[in-house]
């Protein structure tokens, strides 16, 4: 009686491969929308979860735009020598979700963020 056994286990397969394109579909769409509404550093978390290559080009661009927010940051204390920048808190929690998930971002703005940023 194996041929009763392979018709269902072909059916869960399917149902698991259609699931899988819906979560894929799903996540293009989340990255989309949050591309569309300037949320970078948001992306740039999603991104950390999804490295796959059909992601590429929307994460890299993700990453490059959470570069220039936490420049921007950064840059506030230029303007303010003698003061912390003061970043509101889910700014600074995306932000050192970031810093804590990339090692190349980690090493170049961590030290500055501790330095600098208000706690």
């Amino acid at each position: 009686m194996p041929f009763p056994h392979r018709s269902i286990l072909f059916a869960v397969l399917s149902l698991l491969a259609l699931t899988l394109c819906d979560c894929k579909g799903d996540i293009l769409n989340k990255m989309l929308q949050l591309k569309k509404e300037g949320k970078y550093l948001e992306l740039a978390l999603l991104c950390n979860e999804h490295k796959e290559t059909e992601y590429k080009e929307i994460c890299d661009l993700a990453w490059q735009e959470a570069e220039r927010n936490i420049d921007k940051i950064l840059s506030q204390q230029a303007d303010l020598p003698f003061l912390r920048v003061s970043v509101d808190a889910k700014t600074k929690k995306q932000v050192e979700d970031i810093l804590a998930q990339n090692p190349q971002l980690k090493e170049r703005y961590l030290p500055l963020w501790k330095k600098f940023v208000q706690q």
